[in-house]
């Protein structure tokens, strides 16, 4: 550490009454330059060694802190430091050990090579410090080329070495090496001298042993079972080599949780007298998830004990008992009358711990009491945990309905009291959801929410809340409360709020004895200064005037409800209003197809939002949909060059959704062009943005060139219009392309809507684009895939295997699937979720601009490790390009 190294060079000796350690920083203005030539004192003849030391830590602060070395200097940095080699002062010898292995990365191996010969001649040095030294300093440097030999030979040796630094040293460098895959085979050969040192009588030899072993052995069933077996004749007297053997128990036993043998070896260490081990063993039991109740007794039996001792162990308990009732909460529920002590602990971490067990395992009859504990818990927890504690009261009135008067009136005083949106937003939930599932706490719920509603000032929350009132309408006991309560929010409230509130009071309308009063207050919103909110109260009106309308709007929309906005639209623009808007024009069938003819269906290529003039042959609003139909792009003359769109990607935000100017951007592929459509947003409402347009550097792109810009020629508030970058394309293009957003901001006066005629320029940097292969290809599910695939057996073939950093097949297929974008033959786009799912097979297809067809088949393999998926993903297409591009979206 920073600290040993201070202390080695002989710099951490201050004054703590002159100076703070906390405030105290030796290197804070070290100049490289300055130090790196001072380094020149390495070849002195009288050596000042208190000073080398001081340059040395000083170097190692530099490389460390991220300073880059240019080779030069480096290697005299090297050079100059193997003569101080020759000085016989262990504090200097020791820096030196420590600054080779600093400047090994910065250096060629030809250099190193000198310096290797050095450090094996130090392996046979009489002092017994610098041969351990010189071994851990060349598991950094070597590379399996150097290793072997002399080498080898001396390392091996001193596995088995007298004095446990040499020893201890040397089975640090061979865990250095495996971990660097160096020579694994090699040191593998060494298990009767490593089974040998973990018999050693110094605990640190043990444990480095045991765990050596344990690196050699994890990928290998067999091995790892014959590793148990002579772990558990192997007598350990170091704590934390039994805490690795225990481990290694732990690993066998998840895949063999009935082992007698071994649940008895981990029920034996239960009662060793060193805690760490002890609790550690509980741990390896409470983990097996499929371990019998008999040979988990033993283990809650030791946690209740350990419950009793002091803060730390107490601590450890009660998180293992929080964790074990996740999954076997039968097991933990024996003990809840120990975990009730405990919500009263000192220790606020406990108390929480106990809590949240307590409300896994509770019964009906302790519901009382542990309300009685969380609430003295409330006033000093954060969010985090009153969020799970609202949770997990909605779990225990579902499961105990007869307790919902004390579970709701603590839910009550939660939403009143001081706690974030989020909190409050769950806890509405949970009340909704009570009133919803359990009758008997329908009134009560009502009151309670009915008290949330006068209270809350998020307006998501309380529309929510205003929803939920209305919706039980007919089962409320005392509904001129309710109806008061939300005629208070007409009253005071924000626009929004009212809006929902006369959407509830439309509700509770429908009820024949109270449709006349309900009338009464929604006339009275006729007058509201909001436009939306006037909508609805005539729309409310409506409804009770007309009993019909209200059985016509109940019935549940099946059709394409992009078509009914084009036509509302379209009517909305049109100069007359003579003949009014006919439904009849935008019915569809359940499947959302229309039910006229395709020749008299409306154009979709009206844009979505209107409220602006526009001049400009790009001002047309893109769709919100991932891929807009082909007449939008052909309607604009300076994309007509391009043909017809062979595919759309889904849109790609290149800004904050809450940003003053929003972006995003879709991409338009076609036979040998290439457009990006950025729909642009702005906000800004005393603003409008001219000669709107994306500059763009695709140097970082292959297989394409830039053409040309549409620019969108003004840009109103709040209204999203489209500017293009067309890109003539040669192949499958693949990188990233850089954009910048440039404009001309003009002024806008909100009360004449005038523009002024002057501006400035201005821009706003956008994320980058990034070019897939995949985006050239449109995925095309196919039926019999394994005959197809039969089919194209004299097709071009590529297989490639990858190694993916994942621990379930689950993540590691979406990952895949989200690089490959293919079309999912057979349902195999989801694995089954879990450990015990080792093998998925993934079918994809799809079909490139030439109308070549790509099949695909991957192969997932989980390895034993847990910590790897192996991929192996054949290719097969009439083109051999497409197979490429396939593969390269892997890259």
């Amino acid at each position: 550490t920073w600290g040993n190294i201070l202390h080695l060079s002989g710099m951490a000796k201050k004054d703590k009454k002159e100076q703070k350690e906390e405030d105290y920083h030796p290197y804070q203005r070290v100049n490289p330059a300055s130090v790196i030539q001072e380094c020149r004192i390495f070849s002195n003849l009288e050596l000042d060694t208190k000073r080398c030391c001081e340059l040395i830590t000083t170097m190692i602060y530099i490389i460390r802190r991220g300073d880059k070395l240019s080779s030069d200097n480096a290697t005299s940095l090297f050079f100059g430091a193997t003569k101080l080699l020759q000085n016989q002062n262990p504090q200097l010898r020791r820096m030196v050990y420590l600054f080779f292995r600093e400047l090994s990365p910065l250096v060629t191996p030809e250099e190193r090579i000198i310096v290797t010969a050095t450090l094996v001649n130090h392996m046979k040095d009489k002092n017994d410090l610098f041969r351990a030294n010189a071994i851990r300093v060349l598991s950094h440097i070597i590379d399996p080329a150097m290793f072997g030999g002399e080498i080898e030979r001396k390392m091996k040796e001193a596995v088995l070495d007298k004095n446990e630094i040499v020893a201890s040293s040397a089975l640090i460098a061979a865990l250095q090496l495996t971990n660097r895959d160096v020579a694994v085979e090699a040191i593998k050969r060494w298990v009767t001298e490593i089974s040998s040192a973990a018999g050693s009588s110094s605990q640190k030899v043990q444990t480095q042993a045991v765990s050596l072993l344990w690196n050699l052995r994890k990928n290998d069933r067999l091995g790892l079972s014959k590793l148990v077996v002579q772990l558990l004749d192997t007598p350990l007297r170091s704590p934390a080599a039994q805490i690795l053997r225990l481990r290694v128990i732990s690993t066998v036993l998840r895949e063999d949780p009935d082992n007698e043998r071994l649940c008895k070896a981990v029920h034996t260490l239960i009662g060793n007298a060193n805690e760490a081990v002890s609790l550690e063993a509980v741990r390896v039991l409470c983990s097996i998830p499929g371990i019998s109740s008999t040979n988990l007794t033993p283990a809650t039996n030791a946690l209740e004990t350990m419950l009793t001792k002091g803060p730390a162990m107490r601590f450890a308990a009660i998180r293992t008992f929080c964790q074990l009732s996740s999954i076997r909460p039968e097991a933990v529920s024996v003990s809840n009358w120990r975990l009730e002590t405990l919500t009263h602990d000192t220790n606020q971490a406990i108390a929480v711990l106990a809590v949240r067990t307590l409300f896994r395992t509770a019964y009906g009859f302790n519901i009382d009491s542990l309300i009685k504990s969380v609430n003295t818990l409330m006033a000093e927890t954060d969010d985090d945990f009153k969020c799970e504690v609202g949770k997990a009261m909605h779990s225990l009135c579902l499961k105990f309905p007869e307790h919902h008067e004390k579970v709701l009136s603590f839910m009550h005083d939660l939403l009143l009291g001081e706690a974030s949106l989020d909190c409050k937003r769950i806890m509405m939930t949970s009340v909704c959801d009570l009133i919803d599932a359990v009758p008997k706490a329908r009134n009560a719920g009502i009151r309670c929410l009915c008290d949330f509603a006068e209270d809350c000032e998020d307006a998501s929350i309380n529309l929510k809340t205003l929803h939920h009132l209305g919706k039980h309408a007919a089962n409320v006991s005392n509904p001129k409360l309710v109806i008061a309560t939300i005629y208070n929010r007409i009253i005071l409230d924000q626009a929004i709020v009212r809006v929902g509130a006369v959407d509830a009071l439309g509700m509770f309308a429908a009820l024949p004895a109270h449709r006349q009063r309900v009338a009464v207050l929604l006339r009275r919103c006729l007058n509201d200064p909001d436009d939306e909110v006037r909508d609805r109260a005539v729309f409310q009106l409506n409804q009770i005037q007309d009993p019909d309308l209200t059985s016509h709007l109940n019935k549940p929309v099946t059709g394409d409800l992009r078509q009914l906005e084009a036509l509302l639209m379209r009517y909305c623009e049109s100069s007359s209003f003579a003949e009014p808007f006919s439904l009849a024009d935008a019915e569809v069938t359940s499947e959302g197809k229309s039910q006229k003819p395709a020749s008299k269906q409306p154009s979709s290529t009206l844009p979505a939002t209107a409220t602006a003039p526009t001049t400009g042959t790009a001002a047309t609003t893109a769709p919100a949909t991932s891929a807009p139909p082909t007449d939008v792009l052909s309607n604009i003359p300076e994309l007509a060059i391009c043909g017809r769109v062979f595919r759309s990607s889904t849109p790609i935000d290149l800004t904050e959704r809450d940003s003053d100017i929003y972006v995003r951007c879709v991409k338009h592929v076609f036979a040998a062009h290439l457009v990006l459509e950025f729909e642009v947003t702005s906000t800004i409402a005393t603003q409008v943005l001219g000669n709107v347009h994306v500059d763009c550097d695709a140097s970082g792109a292959s297989s394409i060139s830039f053409l040309r810009s549409v620019p969108i020629a003004s840009l109103f508030p709040n209204v999203s219009e489209s500017s293009y970058l067309i890109f003539n394309r040669t192949d499958f293009a693949a990188g990233t392309i850089t954009n910048t957003l440039r404009f001309v901001i003009k002024e806008l006066d909100a009360a004449t809507g005038e523009v002024s005629d002057h501006g400035f320029d201005d821009e706003y940097v956008l994320e980058d684009v990034t070019l897939k292969p995949s985006d050239f290809l449109k995925p095309n599910p196919v039926t019999g895939f394994r005959q197809l695939w039969e089919g194209m057996s004299g097709a071009t073939e590529r297989i490639e295997m990858f190694v993916l950093n994942f621990k379930t097949i689950p993540a590691a297929l979406t990952a895949v699937l989200s690089l490959l974008d293919l079309g999912t033959c057979d349902n195999t786009n989801v694995a089954k979720e879990g450990d015990q799912t080792r093998k998925h097979t993934y079918l994809g297809a799809a079909v490139s601009l030439d109308n070549s067809n790509v099949l695909c088949i991957a192969n997932f393999a989980a390895d034993s490790s847990g910590t790897q998926v192996h991929l192996r993903l054949c290719v097969r297409s009439t083109s051999s390009d497409v197979c490429d591009a396939v593969i390269g979206c892997m890259q």
